[in-house]
């Protein structure tokens, strides 16, 4: 307790008790004090589009434990605050004038983007120098996988993805696309081609979109394209009636046949039209040479299986793909 007096001189201490009325700050708590919560370069980079909570929680997990984070959940609630009131309506363009930058000072830089009749952006391909190197090593076969949605602007994000000797998923590209039409996927399959010097694949895997469909045969006139056999094993027990899904031997046989890749497309097809005659399903083989694992030893007759399984949009290639766009625009959010 301090005790001032004032006099001619001006105020001057006239009783002083060292002791306190409360208790000190431990070590365990000390993390929470307002001098110790600053938010540094790294707090700010882990500002993705999962929501503050998470981000903090993220933070938490790389720092092992709250006390190591070096700030609190509402440190990140006021910088999202300040990030959103920064950005504005302007988001968009801060994006195009980053990759103008990174075009400017990095050679291998390459990015095209569209805006519609109102001067919104409505696409947008960007791809690096180490995501074309990547490509000019292991482009064989590209998985473009457009089913990824974001939460805020409902924009889809489609990223190039592809297999290296490691069986490691490795990124070639990515695209933020508004409509899912044909002349979109076009405009994106065009301007990936142009990035890598017009070297076409020899295999595409895609989901089954409409708009892919007609897209990618006017696009690449050599590569063969597939389906990913992943998205279409999601969709069997829609596609099939729930008593055939239950039956304990339907699934087990299905799945024996179609991701057997030591299959010819003879065996295929009679295993496939025994299994169908098996639980009174029609025989559809409309689709079958863009999806089935044995129709593939033509273009790779030994690592075949990568098609399949390796070479799907998993999360592995997510969490990649997630890693290589916030080393693309790490800098964005630091300018705030």
């Amino acid at each position: 307790m301090i005790r001032f007096r004032y006099n001619s001189k001006g105020y001057v201490v006239d009783m002083f008790h060292d002791f306190h009325n409360h208790i000190l700050c431990s070590v365990k708590d000390a993390h929470l004090q307002k001098l110790t919560r600053k938010l540094n370069a790294f707090h700010k980079q882990a500002f993705i589009n999962i929501g503050t909570s998470t981000s903090f929680r993220l933070c938490k997990e790389y720092a092992n434990g709250y006390e190591n984070v070096g700030t609190s959940l509402t440190e990140f609630k006021n910088f999202n605050r300040d990030v959103k009131c920064f950005t504005g309506g302007k988001d968009a363009q801060m994006v195009i004038d980053r990759f103008k930058e990174i075009s400017e000072t990095s050679t291998g830089f390459y990015f095209a983007y569209y805006t519609d009749e109102s001067h919104i952006l409505s696409r947008l391909f960007w791809c690096d120098s180490q995501s074309r190197q990547n490509y000019s090593l292991f482009g064989d076969a590209v998985s473009f996988d457009a089913t990824y949605g974001t939460n805020k602007y409902n924009i889809m994000f489609a990223p190039f993805t592809g297999v290296d000797h490691h069986k490691k998923s490795v990124t070639f590209g990515a695209a933020l696309l508004e409509h899912e039409d044909e002349e979109s996927f076009k405009w994106c399959l065009e301007n990936f081609l142009d990035a890598m010097n017009k070297k076409e694949p020899q295999c595409v895997v895609t989901d089954q979109a409409p708009g892919l469909i007609l897209a990618v045969p006017k696009v690449f006139n050599k590569a063969r394209h597939r389906f990913c056999m992943w998205h279409i094993m999601q969709k069997v027990t829609v596609k099939v009636s729930p008593s055939i899904c239950k039956d304990i031997d339907f699934l087990p046989r299905f799945n024996s046949v179609v991701w057997d890749i030591t299959l010819t497309v003879p065996e295929f097809e009679f295993k496939w039209v025994e299994i169908c005659a098996l639980v009174f399903i029609t025989v559809h083989l409309h689709h079958s040479p863009h999806c089935s694992p044995s129709l593939f030893t033509e273009l790779f007759p030994v690592t075949i299986h990568l098609q399949c399984s390796s070479l799907r949009c998993s999360c592995s290639c997510v969490a990649a793909t997630a890693r290589w766009v916030l080393i693309s625009c790490s800098s964005l959010i630091s300018t705030v």
